[in-house]
C-alpha cells in the first residue's frame, strides 16, 4: 500500500493526495502530547474511514459504540460535516485514535510510551 498513491477527494472540493506513508506523518496522527498535534480534519476523518479502513459510517459507529440505524451514523455524520457547518461536532480524541489503530497507521503501543514518557516528565 505504500508504493501507490491512496487518493481521496472530498465533497467539498478539497482533497488528501498521499501516500500510505505520508498520511502517517500528518501532525493529526501525533499523539496529542506530542508537540505539533492537531486535530484531524473532516477530511481526515472521513479519508480515514473511506480509503483506509473501507467502512461506511454504520460500521465505524457500530465499532466505536455509538448509535446506528439504517442511514447510518449520526455521530460520525457530524464529525465528516465541514467546520463551520452548524450540526459539525469533532471527534473525540479516543475515537480517533482508535480509528488510527484499526487502519494501521499508529501502533497503541507507541500511545503507551508516549504518556509514559509524558508521565516521567511530570515527575
Amino acid at each position: 500500500m505504500s508504493e501507490n498513491k491512496v487518493i481521496y477527494t472530498a465533497g467539498t472540493g478539497s482533497s488528501i493526495d498521499v501516500t500510505f506513508e505520508d498520511f502517517k506523518a500528518r501532525p493529526c496522527v501525533l499523539h496529542r502530547l506530542s508537540p505539533g498535534f492537531v486535530a484531524p480534519t473532516p477530511d481526515e476523518i472521513r479519508f480515514v474511514r473511506l480509503n483506509l479502513l473501507g467502512w461506511p459510517q454504520t460500521k465505524l459507529g457500530a465499532f466505536l459504540g455509538y448509535p446506528i440505524d439504517k442511514k447510518g451514523c449520526a455521530t460520525v455524520r457530524r464529525w465528516e460535516r465541514p467546520v463551520d457547518a452548524s450540526n459539525h461536532r469533532n471527534i473525540e480524541y479516543n475515537a480517533w485514535r482508535r480509528m488510527l489503530v484499526a487502519a494501521g497507521v499508529i501502533d497503541s503501543e507507541d500511545d503507551l510510551l508516549t504518556a509514559e514518557r509524558h508521565l516521567e516528565l511530570l515527575a
